[in-house]
């Protein structure tokens, strides 16, 4: 048997509380006095069964007050709003424990059999266990006292059907009507008080449909591509500031929900602001500052404006404040070059790597724009290299810096030295002399 809180639950009569008043009809000496009820929304789950759908999490209905021998109090309930196309199959669980031991107090049960008419209910309910539980939107439990009178605090549950499949998520809510009935009424069939609370039934979403966002989960990356989705360590950027529609790195913030995978869902509030070098920009539209209402991941682009410098990258949102996202700017020339022998003795043929290079621009930023080697003159370009057409240096990197190759033709010694630009009249920048010798290996 299953471990769950056992339900007793209560039938679903689609009838009037009317009826249920005809039954109350022993003699009392008091009517219903002080008739309340209260309400506690509770929670279901997309999947019925699965051992949060219970009465631990149903919706809670106590109705209280002073019932004379032969009152009888009914609880009906009437759908109020369902998401589209959910179902309205709720049931009346009794929770109440210790009340229905009192003498002479009933809850009517209707747990088998047909269903239910106004011509048969009287009968039914007072033999119990004949008809029907039927999933209509109303739904009618009576409670009385048919012996002396008591006060009474008597609780039920709300919740979705367990049978009920393919359920969705949403609010469902029922407006809970509350009648007495006073067995010495000059009509006792006539309610002679009636209590109206609204209670709910909330399914939550999928996690990886959800809306809401879960910080845990969410993340702010610099990327040297595009469309990475995931979280990880900031790339280190360094670009030319020449201004260009060309992005040179990529902000990724992703806004997620509890799934975590879903880069479309979640909603947030999300603002990018960059200062320094650089503009950013989103869509068609560029700037310094964004402010939007992300639903899913958003995607920054990073753009050179001209200006040579460090850009700094903030990102906020409702949740989260990231950690500054930073892509360095250098100048288009260089300012200073340096020059140093990587390995002083060559040998005829290609030599990698043979010049190392450290430049800076106007600003002091490490300048790593394509660097070019060429002899010093003529004279040396007969040893190695050419002093008319300058050879491009490998490309930057963290470990290495720039490194510049050299082409030896003959056994001697050769100067070099290193500029900013592909032709010796355009550069800005030189670099100090070097001596390189070659030896001729047999």
């Amino acid at each position: 048997m299953s471990t769950k809180t056992t339900f007793k639950r209560i039938a679903l009569v689609t009838v009037a509380a009317l009826g249920f008043g005809v039954l109350s009809v022993a003699p009392s000496s008091a009517a219903v006095a002080g008739l309340a009820v209260a309400t506690t929304d509770g929670t279901s789950t997309l999947t019925a069964d699965s051992g949060t759908s219970d009465s631990r999490t149903a919706a809670r209905i106590v109705v209280s007050g002073l019932l004379g021998a032969g009152d009888s109090v009914t609880v009906e309930l009437v759908l109020k709003s369902a998401p589209a196309g959910g179902s309205s199959a709720m049931l009346l669980e009794n929770l109440d424990s210790s009340t229905p031991t009192m003498t002479g107090y009933v809850v009517d049960t209707v747990t088998s059999g047909t269903s239910p008419t106004v011509a048969n209910v009287a009968s039914a309910l007072n033999t119990l266990g004949t008809l029907v539980k039927t999933r209509a939107s109303n739904t009618v439990v009576r409670i009385s006292k048919n012996t002396s009178a008591a006060n009474i605090s008597h609780t039920f549950g709300m919740q979705l059907d367990s049978a009920t499949s393919g359920r969705i998520a949403g609010t469902y809510t029922y407006t809970v009507v509350v009648k007495s009935f006073d067995a010495n009424a000059t009509n006792p069939a006539v309610a002679s008080s009636q209590v109206i609370k609204d209670v709910s039934v909330v399914i939550a979403p999928a996690a990886a449909v959800a809306t809401t966002v879960n910080v845990t989960n969410s993340f702010a990356r610099l990327n040297a591509t595009t469309g990475v989705t995931t979280a990880g360590v900031d790339a280190t950027i360094t670009s030319v500031s020449t201004a260009s529609a060309t992005p040179v790195g990529f902000v990724r913030v992703g806004v997620r929900n509890a799934d975590g995978t879903s880069t479309s869902v979640a909603q947030d509030s999300v603002t990018a602001t960059i200062t320094g070098a650089g503009i950013l920009k989103l869509g068609d539209v560029t700037g310094s500052s964004f402010k939007v209402a992300a639903t899913g991941d958003q995607e920054f682009s990073v753009l050179a404006d001209g200006r040579a410098g460090v850009a700094t990258i903030t990102i906020t949102t409702n949740g989260a404040t990231y950690s500054p996202k930073t892509v360095t700017f250098y100048a288009k020339a260089a300012k200073t070059i340096t020059a140093t022998v990587a390995h002083p003795t060559l040998a005829v043929g290609a030599n990698a790597g043979a010049v190392s290079v450290a430049a800076v621009d106007a600003n002091g930023t490490n300048w790593t724009g394509t660097a070019y080697i060429v002899a010093s003159s003529a004279a040396d370009a007969l040893v190695a290299g050419s002093a008319t057409t300058p050879v491009a240096c490998a490309a930057y990197n963290a470990t290495d810096g720039i490194l510049c190759p050299i082409t030896a033709i003959a056994a001697g010694t050769a100067k070099f030295k290193v500029i900013d630009a592909a032709t010796v009249a355009l550069a800005t920048a030189t670099s100090n002399e070097v001596t390189v010798t070659i030896f001729s290996y047999c």
